[in-house]
């Protein structure tokens, strides 16, 4: 648990905060203590989420539908209040790890032990379904591992704010190598998808790896649809089970009625003895309860939240490290605006339609993924810089492409010649220079713009690559910076998340001035853009990182590779 940051609240609907949990794209999960002394896990919305009333609605419809659901295989809702300021959810306390926690610091699961993760995890998932919800996101860091059975968290609500915050039309909310292909398609989900992603989850726990292998997540799309999963590895007992979960066809998989009689809970769960020990010795008690501070005001919720679970459930991953020790109450502080440095990473895939390793998957993308591509990457040849303009004029090593509003997505309608870096036709300001990390594939600092920005897309090429040219419709891996014209924060980089992005280019996956200005470069190249409001985030902006609807924003890009596609060989 990591302490409260200043913005924090120090209470929550009359819950005591006493540090952070984790956050995630709804808000910030707290561990709160009530006036009883009780423990509880808060989830609290994002400021953002504060003023969409269609966000309020789908969380009252779905805590309701939450607390009808049976807590015996899930985490309990203990309180909610969808009309706060800022909406928030209190659910039971899990002392538990996530599958993979538990596989990657000890290995697989026995197939003992498997079995009762699948009947418990089958359980869960048929009280979800019985109230009419689908988790649509379950695998293995959403199952933690109790000693009184495996917990089915992050469903509901989760994915509800994951579509209000991150997905358009066209685009879908979950996990690569734990989606069913229908969900890649673009298709209907519903309580057969989630057996598909239990088949899938139950691979990871008895190998150590999904049933696609890991890494490029468009590699595991195309695996997802077209090949059969890798079960090597998985008990010769389960294997039978498990292929008719990940069949590809909704179909011809198992119902999660079938699986139950087929699965019975083991009373190894009930006498708390169905994990290995070394996972069990691990898992501490709750958190000790303290009585009520002398002068404490009572809560707003409940009078008295239960000590026990009761019907409900957990839609966020609360308790998935062991349990923390109470730490002593936080020195009061103003709460102030969360700084923008430790908003960044977060949103970048409101920038994307497909992120590599991300959770978000655009049925389009997908879709050109298996029809197109092979497997094939480019070697990400380093690229050179233009020869300087026997003039002298501008900036000498730069090449420069202006394109103006007028050209058609996915093409650049530029003049290529020496860089005078002043914008054609609009704004007094010029592109600023790299005056830090100007080698390929470093991550580059730029100088503060001055003037007004340009008004149309301007492209300017820093390096330019002789690697494999990106098609419309190309997956791209990059390396990226982006800041706001005349701001010297840094709004999101992949070089902080210490590995390249993964894009699809010239369909519309991403926003329409990348689409403008990255077809047809050759890998290898580092460009520089300035994107206008009308071809990054429109009027709106973006204001969870505090982007508005007349900023334009500067990018250099670094074309890593172009994977090669089927046309390719």
């Amino acid at each position: 648990m990591k302490p409260l940051e200043a913005g924090d609240p120090r209470s929550v609907g009359g819950y005591e905060l006493l540090g952070r949990l984790g956050s995630g794209g709804m808000g910030v999960v707290f561990l709160g203590r009530a006036a009883t002394g009780h423990i509880a896990a808060l989830k609290v919305a994002r400021a953002e989420l504060a003023d969409d009333q269609g966000f309020r609605r789908r969380f009252a419809r779905e805590v309701d539908a939450a607390r009808r659901v049976d807590a015996r295989f899930t985490a309990a809702v203990l309180d909610a209040d969808p009309h706060a300021p800022r909406p928030w959810l209190a659910t039971e306390y899990i002392a538990g790890v996530p599958i993979t926690t538990a596989v990657a610091d000890r290995g697989p699961l026995p197939e003992d032990a498997l079995r009762a993760l699948l009947a418990g995890t089958a359980r869960a998932l048929e009280a979800i379904h019985a109230v009419g919800l689908t988790h649509r996101d379950l695998k293995p860091s959403n199952v933690l591992l109790a000693d009184d059975g495996p917990r089915v968290i992050d469903f509901g609500i989760v994915r509800s704010t994951e579509h209000t915050q991150i997905t358009r039309t066209g685009e879908l909310s979950g996990s690569p190598g734990y989606m069913a292909p229908e969900q890649l398609r673009g298709d209907a989900v519903g309580p057969h998808t989630d057996v598909y992603a239990l088949g899938a989850t139950l691979v990871y726990a008895a190998t150590g790896r999904g049933p696609y292998g890991e890494g490029d997540v468009f590699a595991m799309v195309y695996r997802t649809v077209e090949q059969d999963p890798d079960l090597s590895g998985v008990p010769v007992a389960l294997r039978p089970t498990l292929t008719r979960c990940l069949a590809k066809n909704p179909a011809e998989r198992p119902t999660v009625a079938h699986l139950r009689a087929e699965f019975a809970v083991p009373d190894t769960v009930r006498e708390r003895r169905w994990l290995p020990s070394d996972i069990s010795a691990t898992l501490a008690p709750p958190p000790a309860t303290r009585p009520a501070p002398p002068g404490a005001a009572p809560p707003v919720g409940p009078a008295d939240p239960p000590p026990a679970a009761t019907p409900g459930f957990g839609p966020a991953a609360y308790g998935t490290l062991p349990p923390p020790p109470i730490p002593p109450p936080p020195t009061p502080a103003q709460p102030t605006s969360v700084p923008a440095a430790r908003r960044t990473a977060s949103r970048r895939a409101l920038l994307v339609a497909v992120a590599g390793g991300g959770a978000t998957v655009a049925v389009g993308g997908a879709l050109a993924l298996w029809r197109g591509l092979g497997g094939g990457t480019d070697d990400g040849a380093k690229g050179h810089r233009p020869t300087r303009d026997p003039s002298g004029a501008g900036a000498g090593d730069r090449a420069s492409e202006h394109s103006t509003p007028s050209g058609p997505a996915g093409h650049d309608e530029a003049s290529t010649g020496p860089s005078t870096r002043a914008p054609h036709g609009s704004g007094d300001g010029r592109l600023p220079e790299i005056i830090a990390g100007t080698a390929f594939g470093e991550k580059p600092t730029m100088a503060a713009p001055t003037g007004a920005p340009p008004h149309g897309l301007v492209v300017e090429m820093l390096i330019e690559g002789s690697g494999r040219a990106a098609d419309k419709g190309s997956s791209v891996s990059v390396h990226f910076v982006m800041q706001v014209w005349g701001e010297s924060r840094i709004v999101d980089s992949s070089h902080g998340r210490g590995r390249p992005d993964t894009f699809f280019i010239g369909t519309g996956q991403v926003i329409k001035g990348w689409d403008e200005a990255l077809v047809g470069k050759r890998a290898g190249s580092r460009v520089q853009l300035a994107v206008p409001p009308e071809k990054a985030y429109g009027v709106k902006g973006l204001p969870s990182e505090g982007i508005k609807g007349t900023d334009t924003l500067l990018f250099v890009v670094d074309l890593m590779s172009v994977p090669a596609t089927s046309d390719d060989r």
